[in-house]
């Protein structure tokens, strides 16, 4: 694997006639990368599932990328901008290679996997002076050969029996997108109301969406989730006390979309003993919401920092203060739905041990030499 890269930043000062003296600058940038797999011969027994492969060709891959930023500081307040980029991910040795048989399941090698391309713009607006700071992000991702796990479904026989099973394989999308925007200030409340100087108001959002082109969703967009914090930091820097109302949005089934394998029966049997009974049946593919949504939930974390001297920093915290019960959507979105572990029945009893922490507490030291 080798890299070569190649950056350059550029600065405008114009002075107009009006007094108004913007900063314009641009960055821009562009870089190469080369990566080769080589598999090699195993120092250990090959399974089935390896022997029926075969041993796999090598895989290398080559990407440009390129980034170009664009800023404005208009005045000595506001600041705005834009940014292009360009990405890749290459596959992983584990996505490329990995294969193993069950008769629940089968996981299967793709050594023919592409580098997963992105195209990423960003819209920007700053603001920062005595009363605060204001900070909005626009951002857009496209994807082209978009790295995914996709379960589909193939025939196998095994002991002389044919039957269909899932099979797991990560395979290049053709494409998928990411839109959001991302918000966050803070308001010095001594430069607008007459209150003791270190009170401040925080305010944070951000919300995203996303979709692959297969009509499924991109399950690792989080929900909405919105941040208010009422704080006082000592004007000397000797203490500060901080407080956050985190509201965490629930998953909506609409952008929680996902390829289910589904049992239907294609025919029918009547028998006097045993009655009416499915003769065949077979497996087939249904884009269904999620089954496990988190619901929204409110939290309410106290967190402070005291300076026993320059050096040495006390810092403790309570999270949780009101000890909420909730999931968060990434430890629902993680569960494995075709786990032999049984984490959760056919009911859904089993999620309370996905719980994210109730009521906790840290404290810690910092000493700085």
């Amino acid at each position: 694997m080798y890299g070569a890269s190649l950056k350059d930043q550029i600065t405008w000062n114009p002075h107009f006639e009006s007094g108004w003296q913007p900063t314009f600058s641009a960055n821009i940038g562009t870089r190469y990368d080369y990566a080769k797999l080589s598999p090699k011969g195993l120092n250990a027994a090959c399974s089935k599932a390896c022997l029926a492969e075969g041993e796999p060709a090598q895989s290398s891959f080559s990407n440009w990328s390129g980034f170009l930023g664009l800023d404005a500081q208009t005045t000595d307040t506001w600041k705005f901008g834009y940014q292009l980029s360009t990405g890749y991910r290459i596959p992983t040795a584990t996505e490329l290679y990995f294969s193993f048989t069950n008769a629940y399941g089968t996981w299967k090698s793709n050594p023919g996997l592409k580098s997963e391309r992105s195209i990423n713009h960003t819209l920007f607006a700053k603001a920062q002076n005595e009363k605060g700071m204001f900070d909005i992000h626009l951002y857009q991702t496209r994807y082209r050969n978009f790295l995914f796990e996709q379960e589909s479904i193939i025939e196998q026989t095994q002991y002389g029996r044919t039957y269909q099973t899932p099979m797991q394989q990560m395979v290049n999308v053709d494409n998928a997108r990411v839109n959001g925007v991302e918000v966050k200030g803070s308001l010095n409340l001594d430069t607008v109301l007459s209150v003791p100087k270190g009170l401040k108001l925080y305010g944070a959002l951000g919300y995203s969406k996303g979709k692959l082109s297969n009509s499924t969703s991109l399950l690792s967009i989080q929900p909405v989730k919105a941040v208010l914090g009422f704080d006082y930091e000592d004007p000397n820097g000797k203490w500060g006390i901080f407080s956050r109302l985190t509201y965490l949005g629930g998953k909506k089934a609409k952008d929680a979309k996902t390829l289910e394998i589904k049992t239907r029966c294609l025919a029918w049997t009547d028998d006097p003993w045993l009655g009416r009974y499915c003769s065949k049946e077979e497996l087939y593919q249904s884009v269904e919401n999620y089954k496990y949504l988190n619901k929204s939930a409110y939290l309410v974390d106290l967190f402070g920092f005291y300076k026993v001297t320059e050096d040495i920093t006390l810092r403790v915290g309570v999270y949780n203060l009101f000890d909420k019960k909730y999931h968060t959507w990434d430890a629902l979105r993680g569960i494995n739905a075709h786990s032999t572990t049984n984490n959760i029945d056919r009911n859904g009893v089993g999620l309370e041990r996905f719980y994210a922490p109730g009521r906790n507490y840290s404290a810690s030291i910092e000493i700085r030499f």
